[in-house]
């Protein structure tokens, strides 16, 4: 029997200091499970001041149970003794058979070689960071934990809590449906092997496993008249599930229908069924399966008008049930407007919450029962499956084959492989069956240029968590192949398709929807696995290069014939084909390069990226955004940014929705170019305030009345005896929701004083430190313009910063200081103090567009002064563009003698990235996409 109080299982977590914040919020997720007595958290900040850390490392490392490491690139590429010592640990802690070793991959990163071997969690392998929902990604590392935990080996000495093989006696000692649904294995008469066991075609048998919609499905089936559509990926078991729960219902075969969309019946049958349906006086149900195939408008329309006729009777014997692949239901809809609402969707899909992976447990355990082995990883195949039962019974029916226990032995077996063990061999076999034709469909765009957009849906499609891409949102995710896709679309990709039949049964592309959609599961497990830059030049593809998160990195489309990349609307250019011209003498101190060159090699410049204005509003919004903006970087050469300085206007209303988009959109810049949360400067804008809480801090009372100071500028006059007042510490909390924000980006507080609301970030290995102020700390719904820099922070932060060192200072807030703007900063005087003190660089926003200004403290030649730097806005919606300027970013390349402002703009809403030649030159010299600012 089964321990029912199991000691907790000591989890030891090890991470990079860099990623201390993100390590506290995991850890903050996982004491549910300590609380409930399941495991036992230690941490370095558990470490106690003058404790031998080390020493007291390994002891825990040695003494673990699981040991969860937090993958990022801060870990794989530290040189601390810290980290030196955690993977040595982790390598010794390897070799102890009853020791977990969990990776989560925090950030993009490759995985040190302790641990590349390892199923790593989250299980799609998308870093943390970058993620829509932050949350559900830490939930989901804490329930693949709690997997961990509940089925680690019970050999590990401590009573662990993993489920032993049930014989009929023993069934006795579990409880509930699973013992009930293991019962029958122990009277298993007939011979089984592997195949029969974990089958990979056919519905299954013996590890049959109700879904957890399962109670939900006999409801619906139940429930005659109303349509019901179950969608799902192909073979993940929607026709077996039906079938369990029709019999489950007392439904006999004769009061079922089924019939397969690929070979229908002839239209006059199908007519006459369905007629025979609406007359019907007993339960009867119609079952098509594979509907997807059934593309004739006669069978639909017949369809859509027989079940709209029976979901509006009063009098219902009938129901017919439509079975897909996703997004069948939306694609329907589309063609069969008719249809709305009178049909139910339900999704049978992957298995990603912990019900889900404990239903792949009780897969794996019955398959145990049924061979008379055992897994003794089993906790990696249940990771290893990401809630996916066919890869479930693939892993295990190839672990077992590979194992040699292809039948039950005589006594029970124990199968020491785990998932990284059978992987090469599966993707081997995988490659025989998928690679000639998914191939054909990579190439098939090579006629019309750019190229790549088929190649770029087979990546989409490999990410993809639902088993499908729509080809207009990846219209918009790779908007330099806007041609390419807009060719497919015309009826190319469905020429494609006729072309090649091999695709067939792989793919399937639906036109009404212009959704591409994968039918063979085998196919993903196939795509996760490809070494996607030789697939690319096997394509014909080898002018691209792959970012393991932001994946095809496509090359700028080449300008026609005669045309100047410097003039008029500029062409996309690269940062190194800047340097290389202006290395050649094309303009030394204007159009000079991004790093200019010293003895012949190019001095390294540290990266910034400047943006303003971004405006978020919906999570979709925030990663088409990013994806634009990573492919224009990298376009630029740029893999790695040193900096990024957001100078407000982050949102539209300050609403926690538009924080989870703006947090979506900066966790996937931070993942995808090695940004950790201390090199990001943030500062709020007046669309970073909340309107709502700054109305709740007003109260209105009579004049007459009221007892307290009526300071200026803190009530409002509504004739002569009413007055609008505002509650001082109410009002602060208007900034709340960006400072919620503030601290999920970076890890730190932001100060609701405004005195404190002077905030530096020592980014001292990119050779700068950044003063962050809140110019909208006066602005409200009643002041709007009332833009100023609060004299107290500014010098609360000036006295802490020190005397000027080697450091480039830069200030930064949200608001113009001159201008047409009425919400300009009116009081400049503050920038004498920023003088004074060394400050070389002012960076802001809100003017919508790109500009370049200077002051000057001294007027001698070498004097004091400040550079000042407009960025445009990256994101405001159109109505909001200024007329003829764009939307727009900066990108500050920093070395020891200067900075070069490279400016980049999109003229198009979903257009791409491009250089923005607005810097003139002088007299019939082409302007230039960047300027200069010597240090």
């Amino acid at each position: 029997m089964v321990d029912p109080k199991p000691p907790p299982a000591r989890v030891v977590w090890l991470f990079a200091e860099e990623d201390e914040s993100l390590a506290r919020e995991l850890l903050r997720f996982s004491a549910v499970l300590a609380r409930l007595g399941l495991i036992e958290n230690w941490s370095p900040l558990d470490l106690l001041p003058g404790q031998a850390w080390d020493l007291a490392l390994f002891e825990w490392v040695l003494r673990a149970d699981v040991i969860m490491v937090l993958v990022s690139p801060d870990l794989v590429a530290e040189e601390s003794r810290r980290v030196k010592v955690s993977l040595a640990a982790v390598a010794q802690a390897r070799g102890v058979r009853r020791i977990r070793v969990v990776p989560v991959l925090l950030r993009a990163s490759l995985l040190p070689d302790e641990l590349s071997s390892l199923q790593v969690l989250p299980r799609d392998g998308k870093p943390i960071a970058g993620r829509r929902d932050r949350d559900e990604a830490f939930l989901e590392v804490i329930q693949g934990l709690q997997e961990v935990v509940a089925f680690r080996p019970n050999d590990s000495g401590r009573g662990g809590a993993s489920l032993p093989r049930v014989t009929q006696e023993g069934a006795r000692g579990l409880s509930g449906a699973l013992r009930e649904s293991l019962e029958p294995l122990t009277m298993q008469a007939r011979p089984l092997n592997v195949n029969a066991i974990f089958r990979l075609d056919g519905p299954p048998s013996v590890t049959f496993v109700e879904p957890p919609q399962f109670p939900l499905l006999k409801l619906e089936l139940g429930t005659m008249g109303t349509g019901l559509i179950v969608e799902g990926p192909s073979k993940i078991g929607k026709s077996t599930a039906i079938k369990r729960a029709m019999a489950a219902l007392g439904v006999s075969e004769g009061q079922q229908i089924w019939w397969e969309g690929q070979a229908p019946p002839s239209l006059d049958e199908f007519r006459r069924t369905l007629d025979e349906l609406l007359r019907a006086k007993q339960n009867t149900w119609l079952f098509i399966d594979d509907f997807h195939y059934l593309e004739d408008e006669g069978y639909r329309r017949t369809l859509a008008f027989r079940m709209k006729a029976l979901a509006d009777r009063d009098e219902r014997h009938a129901k017919v049930t439509l079975i897909g692949i996703n997004p069948l239901g939306g694609s329907l809809v589309q063609v069969m407007p008719d249809l709305a609402g009178r049909f139910r969707i339900l999704r049978i899909d992957r298995e990603k919450d912990w019900a889900g992976s404990t239903k792949i447990a009780e897969l794996i355990v019955r398959g145990e029962q049924a061979l008379n082995a055992r897994f003794s990883r089993r906790d990696e195949f249940v990771v290893a499956a990401g809630g996916s039962f066919f890869i479930a019974q693939l892993l295990c029916n190839r672990a077992a084959a590979r194992a040699g226990v292809f039948e039950p032995p005589p006594r029970t077996a124990t199968i020491d492989l785990g998932p990284a063990d059978v992987v090469s061999a599966i993707g081997t076999e995988l490659a025989a069956r998928y690679r000639a034709p998914l191939l054909d469909l990579a190439a098939y765009d090579e006629s019309p240029p750019p190229r790549g957009a088929g190649l770029s849906l087979l990546w989409l499609l490999a990410r993809s968590d639902d088993g499908f891409v729509a080809l207009k949102e990846a219209r918009l995710r790779f908007p330099m192949l806007r041609p390419a896709f807009d060719w497919l679309l015309g009826s190319n990709l469905t020429r494609c398709f006729r072309e090649h039949p091999s695709l067939k049964g792989l793919l399937y592309f639906n036109r009404a929807a212009a959704t591409l959609t994968m039918e063979d599961p085998q196919l993903k497990f196939y795509l996760r696995q490809l070494d996607w830059e030789e697939f690319a030049e096997a394509s014909g593809h080898g002018h691209v290069s792959f970012h393991p998160q932001d994946g095809p990195i496509w090359p700028p489309t080449p300008q026609p014939p005669g045309v100047s990349p410097g003039a008029g609307r500029p062409g996309a250019t690269d940062v190194a084909a800047a340097r290389a011209s202006a290395a050649n003498g094309g303009g030394a101190s204007r159009g000079a390069p991004a790093a200019h060159a010293e003895g012949g090699r190019a001095a390294k410049a540290r990266r910034v990226l400047h943006l303003s204005d971004l405006h978020f509003a919906t999570a979709d919004q925030a990663t088409v955004a990013y994806a634009q903006l990573a492919a224009d970087l990298r376009q630029q050469g740029v893999e790695r940014l040193d900096a990024l300085l957001a100078s407000g206007d982050l949102v539209n209303r300050a609403t926690p929705s538009e924080y989870d988009a703006a947090r979506l959109f900066l966790e996937q810049l931070m993942s995808g170019f090695s940004l950790a949360p201390r090199r990001i400067v943030l500062v709020p804008g007046n669309h970073d305030v909340s309107w709502t809480l700054s109305e709740a801090a007003y109260s209105l009372h009579k004049r007459s009345r009221y007892g307290g100071e009526l300071k200026e500028g803190a009530f409002i006059e509504h004739g002569p005896d009413i007055v609008e007042v505002r509650d001082e510490e109410a009002y602060r909390r208007r900034f709340q929701p960006f400072a919620d924000f503030y601290r999920q980006i970076t890890g730190d507080e932001y100060p609701l004083d405004y005195n404190e609301q002077g905030l530096f970030a020592d980014l001292s290995d990119a050779g700068l430190v950044v003063l962050g102020l809140n110019s909208a700390w006066q602005i409200d719904h009643h002041y709007r313009d009332r833009a100023s820099i609060h004299m107290g922070a500014l010098s609360r932060a000036l006295l802490k910063l020190g005397p000027p060192d080697d450091r480039l200072r830069v200030a930064m807030f949200h608001h113009p200081l001159s201008g047409g703007e009425d919400s300009r900063i009116r009081d400049d005087s503050f920038l004498q103090q920023l003088a004074v003190h060394g400050f070389r660089l002012v960076v802001h926003g809100h003017v919508h567009k790109a500009d370049a200004g200077l002051y000057r403290y001294d007027r001698s030649a070498g004097g004091r002064r400040l550079d000042i730097i407009t960025a445009g806005t990256f994101g405001a919606p159109v109505r909001e563009w200024v007329p003829g300027y764009p939307l727009q970013y900066n990108l500050l390349l920093v070395d020891e003698q200067r900075v070069t402002v490279e400016t980049r703009c999109r003229r198009e809403v979903n257009g791409a990235w491009e250089p923005d030649a607005i810097w003139r030159q002088g007299p019939g010299q082409d302007p230039l996409p960047r300027y200069h600012v010597e240090r």
